[in-house]
């Protein structure tokens, strides 16, 4: 499940490229925003699946050693303890991932280079080395050896990141997410789960008719957001001192309109997350004096919008949290 950062990076993402396109319309770039959630759910099982071939793959040594023609004594009675993870099985077997499985037409035989190299990456390391000492394993510990080999390995394998690029433009910026998205799975999985688990959703609370509130929220960001125009763009602009408008940064501008959106509509969200959420993503996807300029901006803004009483928080969102 994605968390509210990750939905503001998407909708932001959304925002920008609605934009950059011109002439679309409100409803097809909010369509193309969910769309992009629905690919981020196939990226997710495509990174399930690579995970479990890594697995397949280490078993089919293992019989390739047996078949040898002077095989040793190692080769005859391998230690298995890394190919019986009861996990890894458990995947294998649940009907979610193999219907998925099938409608993404997954074939990891076509990159056999690429398992073979994370493989060998895994069985160099210590954390293969200290598993495979063990004379036997506990759920857990199948567990906790996935979840070392995601943060570990997968997230920082680039043959892999490209690979996806390849097949999704948008996937290079998902990567990371579908790695989240992932472990939260694995930390969630419990001995009694069976092949009727339901895979995790990228929203959370979803009902039965797939709708969430994580989901609303998202879209409705996206469209008071757009909605809101060029309605903002002058606050914005005569806010800044020392800057020239048409020379900040256009994610920044969205990233401040978003913010404003959040503070003025969100009576639910606390004026002091949104305050650090949006000052947080400006790190990561602009420029390194963005932080400065939009915990800036913000927090006049919010002083202002406090005096004017413009500012209406309830419950947990009260404008001093």
């Amino acid at each position: 499940m994605l968390t509210r950062r990750h939905l503001r990076i998407k909708v932001m993402q959304a925002i920008y490229a609605h934009h950059s396109i011109g002439k679309e319309s409100l409803g097809e770039g909010e369509k193309k925003m969910v769309k992009s959630f629905d690919q981020l759910f196939d990226l997710f099982i495509f990174q399930l699946s690579f995970l479990v071939e890594i697995f397949d793959f280490a078993e089919q040594k293992i019989e390739e050693g047996k078949n040898k023609l002077l095989p040793t004594r190692e080769d005859l009675e391998p230690n298995v303890l890394f190919i019986k993870n009861r996990v890894i099985e458990k995947i294998r077997n649940n009907r979610n991932f193999r219907n998925n499985y099938k409608r993404l037409s997954i074939n990891w035989k076509e990159h056999s280079d690429i398992v073979r190299k994370i493989y060998h990456q895994i069985r160099e390391s210590k954390i293969y080395r200290d598993f495979m000492q063990k004379e036997k394993s506990s759920f857990q510990e199948d567990q906790e050896l996935l979840i070392k080999i995601v943060k570990e390995f997968l997230s920082a394998f680039y043959p892999l990141k490209n690979l996806y690029e390849e097949k999704n433009i948008f996937w290079d910026e998902d990567f990371y997410a579908s790695n989240m998205l992932l472990i939260n799975m694995l930390e969630s999985w419990r001995p009694e789960d069976d092949e009727f688990t339901q895979l995790p959703s990228v929203f959370k609370d979803l009902d039965e008719n797939g709708k969430s509130e994580d989901r609303q929220f998202a879209i409705d960001l996206f469209r008071k957001t757009v909605a809101s125009g060029d309605e903002f763009e002058e606050t914005i602009a005569t806010r800044a001192k020392n800057w020239e408008f048409d020379r900040i940064a256009k994610v920044d501008v969205i990233l401040l309109k978003m913010g404003i959106i959040e503070i003025l509509n969100f009576p639910s969200i606390p004026v002091k997350v949104t305050l650090n959420e949006y000052i947080e993503i400006s790190k990561y996807y602009s420029t390194p004096k963005s932080r400065i300029f939009i915990n800036g901006i913000l927090d006049n803004l919010i002083a202002e919008f406090k005096a004017e009483g413009k500012i209406n928080k309830t419950g947990r969102g009260l404008i001093n949290n």
